[in-house]
């Protein structure tokens, strides 16, 4: 198992078959993280290994389950993901502090989501708290950033993820909404990436990830709400302006995800789904950990020459 374990690249998923599927569940083996160099190893049951690293309970087989490989890809990073207490901002969060990351969950108005995120990364081993800020206002955004100062002394990573959609016709959309969605989605990103990124830079290292959208890039049917087309365009110029003034200790790319099955687009009807799957080359919707793994990515080292892209997780849509 051992063997197993540490021949993998990072990303890469073992499929637990053959003897590793013939092991019972009381089978003890040896529990060993492999990563910048570190390794800790201890025998472990068959069971509470296999459950850590699912992040669930195992049943009798492991037999085709696919079982995703640990690396501790953010050992000892800091990291703020904004709008996190639900959604593809969950995800993220989840995922970063299984691999090691201590996680500032951030909300707004959701605090019995966050409360819940925070308790399910402490009961997997994971190190989270939760912050109350609205990204849209710079006093609030300041004092997210203090606290996580506060408590863990530096910030490495930071995803822009906070957002809203306003499902409304051009001429149906108030200016309240209209300034709401700009306030949030573009200029929370902004206020989030200026208050971190002095730490950053005293710091000689940090990432900073927006999550923008594909609607705010190129394809026709994704650009049907122009306040929120809007805010993502912005967001990408945002992403690559940052990248050229914040180089070359800060690394700042944007994640464009498609059609993520999530509480945003819950209001979709059956005839905009068949159009989204007539668009899509892969031929299924995308779910939250597909883009939080993306992120992954581009918040570890492996990235560390990638700065100023917007990176598309559509699977094929548009091209």
């Amino acid at each position: 198992m051992t063997g197993l374990l540490d021949s993998l690249h990072p990303g890469e998923e073992a499929v637990a078959t053959g003897a590793v599927g013939a092991l019972n569940d009381d089978c003890p083996i040896p529990n060993t993280y492999r990563g910048h160099g570190h390794a800790i190893a201890k025998s472990v049951p068959m069971k509470p290994l296999m459950s850590e690293l699912l992040g669930k309970t195992t049943n009798k087989r492991l037999d085709r389950d696919a079982v995703p490989v640990l690396r501790m890809r953010l050992k000892d990073k800091v990291a703020i993901v904004t709008g996190s207490s639900r959604g593809i901002g969950k995800a993220i969060a989840k995922l970063f502090a299984r691999e090691g990351a201590k996680v500032v969950v951030n909300y707004n108005a959701s605090e019995k989501e966050a409360t819940a995120v925070v308790e399910e990364i402490r009961r997997e081993g994971g190190t989270a708290i939760q912050v109350k800020a609205d990204v849209s206002k710079s006093e609030d955004v300041r004092k997210m950033v203090q606290r996580a100062v506060q408590e863990f002394g530096r910030i490495d990573i930071l995803v822009n993820n906070a957002g809203v959609h306003v499902s409304k016709d051009l001429f149906d959309v108030t200016e309240d909404e209209w300034d709401r969605t700009i306030d949030v989605n573009l200029k929370g990103a902004y206020l989030c990436s200026k208050e971190v990124a002095p730490i950053m830079a005293r710091q000689k290292n940090g990432k900073i990830i927006n999550i923008s959208s594909n609607s705010g890039e190129y394809h026709q049917t994704a650009m049907r709400y122009v306040e929120y087309v809007t805010s993502k365009a912005g967001m990408n110029g945002l992403t690559r302006s940052l990248a050229l003034r914040l180089g070359p200790h800060i690394r700042v790319n944007a994640i464009l995800p498609g059609y993520i099955r999530t509480e945003m687009v819950a209001h979709f009807t059956p005839e905009d789904e068949k159009m989204l799957m007539n668009e899509t080359a892969l031929k299924r919707f995308g779910n939250v950990e597909d883009v939080a793994y993306s992120a992954l990515f581009l918040a570890s080292d492996e990235s560390d020459f990638i700065t100023g892209e917007l990176m598309f997780v559509t699977g094929g849509r548009g091209m």
